[in-house]
């Protein structure tokens, strides 16, 4: 197998890319599906932030770091995980006098949350495969 992992968001965020995962962090966009005739517009930060990572392991072959992307070469099996998380905690929030959240007060553990996901899933043994 030849191929390259390159994901695509809508949501604007930080790509790092390591050991062959893929780490996506940023807020995501609120949508006011009013202010355009009844279609959703993404154009509303919002204090919600997200994490996505993404873990390539091939059997064999090659794992390559790229830019925002991870390339498998030569391989006879690949699983890919894909953990994500919010650091929606509505017992968490406390707001500030104009009605947004006080990001100060809230824990954003939603990376942490999703590294130890993934570092679990890896320990597994997956059988399923794809030919």
């Amino acid at each position: 197998m030849n191929f390259d992992v390159k994901p695509v968001s809508m949501h604007p965020g930080n790509v790092t890319v390591n050991n062959g995962e893929i780490k996506i962090v940023g807020k995501l966009k609120d949508s006011e599906p009013y202010s355009s005739g009844g279609n959703a517009a993404w154009n509303q930060e919002s204090d919600l932030e997200y994490c996505t990572i993404i873990k390539v392991i091939a059997d064999d072959g090659t794992v390559t770091d790229g830019y925002n992307s991870v390339n498998v070469s030569d391989s006879t099996g690949v699983t890919i995980l894909v953990a994500v998380a919010t650091d929606y905690d509505p017992t968490q929030f406390e707001l500030n006098a104009d009605g947004t959240v006080n990001m100060s007060k809230t824990p954003y553990k939603n990376t942490q949350g999703v590294k130890a996901a993934v570092e679990k899933a890896e320990k597994k043994k997956y059988k399923v495969r794809l030919n």
